[in-house]
């Protein structure tokens, strides 16, 4: 009973400050001023951008006849041909021919000899290769023979080696020999020929 007259009065008092408060209105301190917003001045418009298309450059049409054609390219001319010196006359002998070849008698036993070929380079360029021939008019003969490859039954032939093929300018070539005489005496003035010799 005494809770529900608590609640009766606590509720007069809560309307009664209710009303207290509507009548007196509201207080200067709680007024709230409201400061008026600037009217905002209309801005012109936005204009749209315009964008200028640019023309596409037109193309200059050039006539062909118009168009200077290009110069042909200057033909190389043809040289002349030098004119080739006058070949020197070959001196005697010939550059071919310029070997002294010679046959001599080193001893003379009762029925053999011995003897040698000498071949002196007599010109200016050197000789590659040789091959001398020869013959004993007496029927004298040859049975061994030293530095040349010996072939024949007179006449007798005798080429280089690999190691004396070559004689330089100045230079001298001997091989030796030794056979038997077909007379009383050696064999003397043997001639001996060949591409090389000059005799």
């Amino acid at each position: 009973m005494k809770k529900s007259l608590l609640l009766v009065l606590l509720l007069f008092v809560v309307v009664g400050a209710v009303l207290l408060v509507v009548n007196r209105g509201p207080s200067t301190a709680n007024k709230v001023s409201l400061t008026p917003v600037p009217k905002m001045t209309d801005s012109p418009p936005v204009q749209p951008l315009k964008f200028h298309s640019e023309k596409p450059a037109e193309k200059t049409v050039t006539s062909e006849k118009n168009i200077p054609t290009p110069a042909e390219p200057a033909q190389a001319q043809p040289l002349e041909s030098a004119q080739e010196p006058a070949q020197p006359k070959p001196d005697k002998p010939t550059d071919k021919q310029f070997l002294l070849c010679e046959h001599i008698i080193s001893s003379v036993t009762q029925y053999g000899f011995t003897g040698e070929i000498r071949l002196i380079n007599k010109g200016n360029h050197p000789v590659n290769g040789w091959s001398v021939t020869w013959e004993y008019p007496d029927g004298s003969a040859i049975i061994d023979a030293d530095d040349v490859a010996l072939s024949g039954n007179n006449p007798y032939t005798g080429e280089y080696l690999s190691w004396n093929a070559e004689i330089a300018p100045g230079q001298t070539v001997t091989f030796k020999f030794s056979g038997v005489k077909g007379g009383e005496n050696a064999p003397l003035g043997v001639k001996v020929t060949g591409e090389s010799c000059m005799n």
